[in-house]
């Protein structure tokens, strides 16, 4: 159902029940009350006079995982499923490590489902180690668009600079807000 522009109402002619279900029934079904189905929506806007609700959804993977795979590679967690529009941001929060000099470890997102969105190094955290072993604790805001509307999966990955390193990762969150 679509919202409809008011029609104009002209003195001594019938407002009819077909006129009150099309401009006032169905346009109250329209609004943000009429949408909301849960606690923690909010409305976007979905096309021109058109919304969509939409939910906010974080996850935690919080056991240790090591990589040394130089790749971005699947682990365990954390990810999270969501109706989106073409655009969501994406915060990631990890504490990690790299344990070989002049290397580098990387903590970022890839999206699947409706859409097919490779994680990539210009959306990661990252940490590097010089002369000694670092360890970083960070957030990361990403505002990530090209999506295809509909169902998605937000998915951390992680990879290393080199194989010979191994790259160690705690406290992983993801938190993702669709538009």
């Amino acid at each position: 159902m679509a919202w409809s522009a008011p029609m104009t109402a002209v003195a001594n002619t019938a407002f009819t029940a077909a006129q009150f279900n099309q401009y006032v029934r169905d346009n109250l079904n329209e609004t943000v009350p009429a949408k909301v189905t849960e606690e923690g929506q909010y409305p976007v806007g979905s096309g021109t006079n058109a919304i969509a609700m939409r939910r906010a959804q974080a996850a935690s993977a919080l056991a240790t995982i090591n990589t040394s795979s130089t790749t971005y590679a699947s682990v365990t967690g954390p990810s999270v499923t969501l109706n989106t529009g073409t655009t969501v941001l994406v915060f990631l929060y990890a504490q990690f490590t790299i344990n070989t000099n002049s290397e580098s470890a990387y903590f970022s997102v890839e999206i699947s489902g409706a859409s097919s969105i490779s994680a990539l190094d210009t959306r990661a955290l990252t940490v590097g180690r010089y002369t000694t072993q670092w360890l970083m604790g960070a957030t990361l805001a990403n505002y990530v668009t090209g999506l295809t509307a509909g169902s998605n999966t937000v998915s951390g990955m992680v990879r290393v600079s080199n194989g010979a390193a191994i790259g160690t990762y705690d406290n992983r969150r993801v938190i993702a807000v669709p538009f």
